[in-house]
């Protein structure tokens, strides 16, 4: 009966443990094989190691004996509740492939007087509010890749409004290049018959023909340049409007993704604030 008995706490024990997370068995503590509780948490073991000691803390006297070991005495609130007599919990804070480990025993009282449930719930508690903080650092760490997004899009946007200022500013230089050229036209030709008209009087003398010649040579080299100008103006101009119109859209969806990423920050903040 007593077998039986023994069996069945055995079990309802292992099934708790177990379902908290909680291994119960042996380990290597201080060189020795050691039985005791290991927790299994997927949390950076600098982290974890920082949380169990300020946990412990709260139910004792923490000391650390060596680089991640640690040993609870002069135990209070839930811990008292573990053992009776004068007794210790003995720990360590280890990496175990992608977890980390924290293995502790109870030392100094005897195995039957130890409160099973007492020391379950004890690591339980841990285990919760261990998870919950990182809960709440993944999710700052949501809220800042958010944040760094929504950067992002806002820099974006304001690239291109530069773009289109900057393609405004060069439209405004390109027009009126091109208004001027008319009347830069009208005049380079009033000047031309003015020198060709010179160029018709009898009374020249030789040196006199030659500079007309030159001079009428120049202002038809001017009168060319001023029309290759005009035609390479206008295509710059039609260049740069067909550019305003794809940085048109381009602001339209910039500015979309700034809203978007404007409303997953507040998502983000909201989720994070409720983990507070």
């Amino acid at each position: 009966m007593k077998k039986i008995v023994l069996l069945i706490t055995f079990f309802i024990s292992t099934n708790i443990a177990f379902s908290q997370g909680i291994v119960r068995g042996g380990d290597i503590l201080d060189g020795k094989l050691t039985n005791g509780y290991s927790l299994l948490l997927k949390i950076d073991n600098k982290i974890l190691e920082n949380e169990w000691a300020s946990y412990t803390d709260l139910h004792g006297k923490t000391k650390e004996l060596d680089k991640h070991r640690f040993s609870l005495t002069q135990l209070k609130n839930k811990a008292a509740e573990i053992a009776t007599g004068d007794f210790s919990i003995e720990s360590k804070v280890v990496e175990f492939k992608d977890f980390t480990k924290i293995f502790c025993t109870v030392e100094g009282a005897n195995s039957a007087k130890i409160n099973e449930e007492a020391m379950l719930n004890f690591l339980a508690d841990f285990k919760d509010q261990a998870e919950a903080s990182e809960l709440k650092r993944l999710a700052e760490q949501d809220l800042e890749e958010a944040e760094k997004y929504l950067s992002d899009q806002e820099k974006t946007q304001k690239k291109i409004e530069r773009s289109m200022e900057s393609n405004l500013k060069a439209q405004e230089k390109y027009g009126k290049v091109l208004d001027d050229s008319p009347d830069k036209m009208v005049a380079l030709l009033d000047e031309k018959r003015s020198i060709v008209d010179n160029q018709l009087t009898d009374s020249l003398s030789l040196e006199e023909t030659k500079e007309l010649e030159k001079a009428a040579s120049k202002k038809e080299r001017e009168i060319s340049k001023n029309k290759k100008n005009e035609v390479k103006y206008n295509k710059k101009l039609q260049a740069k409007e067909d550019d305003f119109e794809e940085l048109k859209n381009e602001l339209y969806d910039a500015k979309d993704a700034v809203t978007t990423a404007t409303a997953l920050v507040m998502v983000k903040k909201k989720a994070l604030e409720e983990l507070k």
